[in-house]
């Protein structure tokens, strides 16, 4: 089992895509057409978290890092695989400043795996701030 999480589009749609939108799912942004299911043709911004091992590895990675320095980062993004969450401001602005501050700290030692799982994830917190719409967790 694999952990995804994406933003999906909302001020970056064209006009032509807006043109195809039934609706919008007020949870999570996804917007939704009548046709076949491509919704994914909407998704500002993909990334894959890792299978359910190495998302373990991450969170233990962080407790013992920083166990008070990435609260939400340990409760919202890597809880062991909670499908389905949905993560909104103002988490998204302080998992931005967990993760920075993480990369930052020196009396850290991270690994590089999860360095790059820091930096992945500030980007897609910061397109989904652009895109006004939040982070959701498949």
């Amino acid at each position: 089992m694999t952990l995804s999480a994406v933003v999906y589009k909302n001020r970056s749609l064209t006009e032509a895509e807006r043109a195809t939108i039934t609706r919008v799912f007020p949870e999570t942004g996804e917007p939704i057409i009548d046709l076949d299911d491509d919704s994914f043709l909407f998704v500002a911004h993909e990334m894959w978290l890792g299978n359910i091992m190495g998302i373990g590895d991450l969170r233990r990675e962080l407790e013992k890092s920083s166990p008070s320095g990435s609260q939400v980062l340990q409760e919202f993004v890597v809880p062991s695989g909670i499908r389905g969450a949905v993560i909104s401001e103002p988490n998204i602005s302080r998992i931005i400043s967990e993760a920075s501050n993480l990369l930052v700290d020196e009396r850290h030692h991270l690994s590089e795996n999860l360095q790059t799982f820091l930096v992945e994830f500030r980007e897609l917190a910061k397109i989904a701030i652009k895109e006004n719409n939040p982070i959701v967790l498949l």
